[in-house]
């Protein structure tokens, strides 16, 4: 409608079991979503059938801070105030609603508490919890120990699409019915879109456990979760295409069985496995082999220029190179043979994407030492290279070797 206020209208179809069997329906949903500001955002769903409630959820979230609250505010609710208006005397019903506020805990620390509070209804009980939860990012790429100013922000796809990705952990604790701690764990590969997640919950009801692996992609997805509890082993598998979800829950077992639920946890792994050996992992190297074949072709636009002022910058330090080579030379120091700059990792697709960079490298030797100007950390020798390359590879995750 504006570029801050989006409108969604959403057909609906579902199914449920109650203890007078299966009943099916569907349901006509309209929602508005307003920004009001980058940190405040409001969005109210409402049914096009009467009598259903209006959802209202209002999130205000900075850099420290967020605070969400979620409401259903029931057709009984606007009778009541209505016959407020006209002087009669009414009943307000119950407004259950639900409340978040969340925050960082430490000034240079990437950990979170969660506090969560939700109102008393009809069909739910007041519950209180609190969540300690952290993220992390990791990368297994060579990359990894260089400071974050030497590092690009445009990296190729990786071989196995498994180098790059954020993990996270919480732990908290909830009081409602039945009060109880929870802990959870997953991982995220960022370039597959691959989701692991194991949950664990100890109550008064005994334990209780789920293990989960989702797959996101363009407008498509599946996912699987196996629970192990008191109540039995359950399955449950989710699709989804052009934003359509399907899910099918299956119950395996009745009992607390750990054999089931073993058998049951190793289908959707060995399918998973299959998956990225067969499509994930193939998907992955077309998507390394387009992106330096892009590099190639952004290279040779720019090859005369950056060539030529890299041939002219190593022209001039050659005469500084071989001094310094002699003089390493006659008392046995350090000797650069040679040096290469170019992408992280060499295979096919990479050929060819390199340069000599001996002769700079030697000219920054000095008394047997790598001599790197200013109060730099030798990892920082990566962006002077690229100052001497005119730039050459700066934006397709570049490494040097030396011998």
């Amino acid at each position: 409608m504006s570029p801050s206020t989006n409108l969604k209208l959403s057909a609906r179809a579902y199914t449920a079991r109650s203890v007078r069997g299966v009943a099916a329906g569907s349901d006509f949903v309209g929602t508005v979503q307003h920004q009001f500001s980058p940190r405040l955002a409001v969005k109210i769903q409402t049914s096009l059938f009467l009598g259903r409630p209006v959802k209202v959820q209002a999130v205000y979230d900075d850099d420290s801070h967020s605070f969400a609250i979620h409401g259903a505010v029931a057709p009984a609710w606007f009778s009541a105030i209505y016959d407020a208006y006209k002087g009669n005397e009414v009943a307000y019903p119950s407004l259950p609603c639900t409340m978040t506020y969340s925050r960082r805990l430490f000034p240079h620390s990437n950990i979170h508490g969660t506090f969560f509070v939700s109102a008393p209804s009809p069909v739910s009980i007041p519950v209180v919890s609190f969540t300690v939860s952290s993220a992390h990012p990791f990368s297994f790429t060579a990359e990894t120990d260089r400071p974050a100013k030497a590092i690009s922000d445009v990296q190729p796809p990786s071989r196995t699409g498994l180098t790059r990705g954020v993990y996270y952990y919480s732990v908290g604790a909830f009081l409602g019915n039945l009060p109880g701690i929870n802990m959870e764990y997953g991982i995220t590969f960022t370039e597959v879109g691959l989701q692991l997640k194991a949950a664990v919950e100890v109550g008064l009801t005994g334990l209780s456990s789920i293990l989960t692996a989702a797959w996101n992609g363009d407008n498509k997805g599946a996912d699987a979760e196996v629970s192990l509890s008191t109540m039995g082993v359950q399955l449950k598998l989710g699709f989804v295409y052009l934003n359509h979800r399907m899910e099918l829950p299956m119950i395996v077992s009745h009992e607390y069985d750990l054999n089931v639920a073993f058998w049951t946890i190793l289908v959707p792994t060995t399918t998973l496995a299959i998956a990225y050996n067969l499509v994930l992992r193939p998907l992955e190297h077309k998507r390394r082999m387009e992106f330096f074949r892009q590099a190639r072709r952004e290279l040779r636009n720019a090859q005369s220029d950056l060539v030529r002022q890299t041939e002219e910058t190593i022209s001039l330090l050659q005469d500084v190179a071989k001094r310094h080579m002699q003089a390493e030379t006659a008392v046995d120091g350090l000797v650069i043979i040679e040096g290469t700059y170019g992408v992280t990792v060499r295979d096919e697709y990479t050929e060819g994407l390199e340069v000599d960079v001996t002769i700079p490298l030697q000219a920054l030797v000095n008394k047997s030492q790598l001599y790197i100007p200013g109060k730099r950390s030798k990892s920082s020798v990566h962006s002077r290279v690229l100052n001497i390359t005119g730039g050459m590879y700066g934006d397709f995750g570049s490494d040097l070797g030396v011998k």
